[in-house]
């Protein structure tokens, strides 16, 4: 889907593409799994369908136009994507076992620690005594 052509208007919460509108109908959930918000010309007789996150990805998108935005958006790939990559696929975390919010805060923690601890005995290898 080409988020360039789409436009929404957040007070109304309708979709824009072109000239026309498309007033919200509804939510489904695709064969896929996928939920998908549906919007509705009544002028045209027709619909829209698109995905659920599609309303961010915009933000995303307007937000990103902005020089300033890229080089803050460019400092993740320093920061917080090599540790939650690290973590899924050199330390096989990728679900949480336990169920609520101060489960997984705790599961969460002793995985930064494994992580932390990771890097530490992998600092103390440079140091030679």
């Amino acid at each position: 889907m080409n988020h360039d052509k789409y436009e929404y208007d957040w007070k109304k919460d309708e979709l824009i593409v072109g000239k026309m509108r498309f007033r919200f109908k509804g939510l489904y959930t695709g064969k896929d799994g996928k939920k998908i918000f549906q919007y509705w010309n009544n002028e045209l007789r027709k619909k829209k369908d698109v995905p659920f996150y599609f309303r961010e990805r915009l933000r995303m998108r307007d937000k990103m136009k902005e020089p300033e935005s890229k080089d803050v958006y460019r400092l993740r790939k320093c920061t917080v994507e090599p540790v939650i990559g690290n973590i899924k696929q050199n330390l096989g975390f990728r679900e949480f076992l336990l169920r609520g919010l101060q489960g997984t805060k705790i599961e969460m923690n002793l995985v930064s620690i494994a992580h932390n601890l990771g890097k530490m005995w992998r600092m103390r290898e440079g140091i030679t005594a």
